[in-house]
């Protein structure tokens, strides 16, 4: 999608608005030796949840948590390679209390960040 001054977005479509048939993506990000992925919001089944970049080395991967189960998501993260997993856009807010269960199991940091959070990757 864009590449200069050394940082490269790539997107990657989405199925979060098939029933619509518009468009939706998810963003890779590499720059400075860095590499994030941002999901942009996914389908309610996952099916569209990029295992194949979450599998590779990243900085940060933060994905969003509002259209599937907290127990859907940790499934898919499993084998997440990211330093850091970030998740944002979190509904209904009970689900915050199922991460604290759950992420112990996890190969990565879990943050759930705030409006106003800032973090250094």
């Amino acid at each position: 999608v864009y590449h200069e001054m050394g940082i490269k977005f790539s997107a990657y479509p989405t199925e979060h608005c098939k029933a619509h048939n518009q468009e939706a993506y998810g963003f890779l990000v590499e720059g400075g030796g860095k590499r994030i992925y941002i999901t942009g919001d996914m389908h309610q089944t996952l099916e569209d949840f990029p295992s194949e970049i979450a599998i590779q080395p990243l900085d940060a991967f933060i994905t969003e948590c509002a259209h599937f189960s907290s127990e859907a998501l940790f499934e898919k993260l499993k084998n997440c390679r990211a330093k850091r997993v970030m998740a944002i856009h979190v509904f209904p807010i009970e689900k915050y209390d199922r991460f604290e269960h759950l992420k112990s199991d996890m190969p990565f940091e879990l943050v759930t960040p705030n409006d106003g959070d800032a973090f250094e990757i």
